[in-house]
């Protein structure tokens, strides 16, 4: 019960540009900003194979990159504004901010705080990548709050040494967990998954003081998938009986085992 309400009371601060997931510390209740952005990142066309092909002006560490910005934020802003940026890292997390965009978060130093943002040009790389793993990115520099860290806007993914995600439809997963529960948590708790399958309906799961709504998908036999949407998702409750669903969700078993599998952070993956 503890590690299902510590875990949904973090889900509250991943409305901002920072929140975290599988393994991360606690985010920022009051993310920092992205300034002078224009525009935003761009999103199709020519934009990925432009900044695929652009020299990188600077190459460096997500550490580095941190260390530099904790030592003088203002004059890390000025030196990487605009500047195409090739950064390698460890992935932290992959999420998006309360405006749909994407970002992978790249270990800093030693704090969440310290973490580099790249959004990407890619608007669900959660359907590819998964913390824990190497990563290597290109993007423009851009500075985050007066005096604080520099994140990447347009980015790519150059490298990326991460298992590819396990896929399910609800039933499958059902079926897994039932013909070997051990088996299946030692696999699959505490990690991320494509979960794919039919809407049954919306409901709030029971679970005091948060009782928060969730996504209940058909399946036969006794049990049930039930999936939670990451905060920026809220599209997902809103959807109806009958429609299919494609999602990358944070697995763990919260509820004792009679009862059902429970998955949160679900982000969209489309086409389902």
């Amino acid at each position: 019960m503890r590690t299902f309400v510590t875990l949904l009371g973090t889900l509250a601060l991943l409305t901002g540009c920072s929140g975290k997931k599988e393994g991360d510390k606690p985010a920022d209740a009051s993310p920092p900003k992205l300034l002078d952005r224009g525009e935003g990142p761009p999103r199709q066309g020519g934009a990925e194979e432009a900044i695929r092909k652009a020299a990188p002006e600077f190459t460096l560490t997500a550490a580095q990159l941190a260390q530099e910005a904790k030592k003088d934020g203002g004059a890390a802003q000025a030196k990487y504004r605009g500047k195409v940026i090739e950064l390698t890292g460890v992935v932290d997390g992959v999420h998006r901010n309360i405006s749909e965009e994407a970002f992978i978060s790249l270990k800093g130093e030693q704090e969440v705080s310290d973490n580099i943002m790249c959004f990407t040009i890619d608007q669900q790389p959660w359907a590819k990548i998964t913390p824990g793993h190497p990563i290597k990115v290109k993007g423009r520099g851009s500075p985050l709050e007066p005096g604080g860290l520099v994140a990447l806007v347009g980015a790519v993914v150059l490298e990326y040494s991460g298992p590819a995600l396990p896929q399910f439809t609800a039933q499958q997963l059902a079926d897994a967990y039932q013909a070997n529960p051990d088996e299946f948590l030692k696999k699959h708790a505490g990690r991320h998954l494509l979960l794919t399958g039919e809407i049954d309906r919306v409901e709030r799961v029971k679970f005091d003081p948060v009782d928060p709504e969730a996504v209940v998908f058909k399946t036969t036999g006794k049990k049930r998938v039930v999936a939670i949407p990451d905060l920026t998702y809220p599209k997902m409750l809103k959807l109806k009986s009958g429609q299919q669903i494609r999602v990358r969700c944070y697995f763990a078993e919260f509820r004792p085992r009679e009862g059902p599998l429970l998955l949160a952070y679900c982000l969209p993956v489309l086409p389902p």
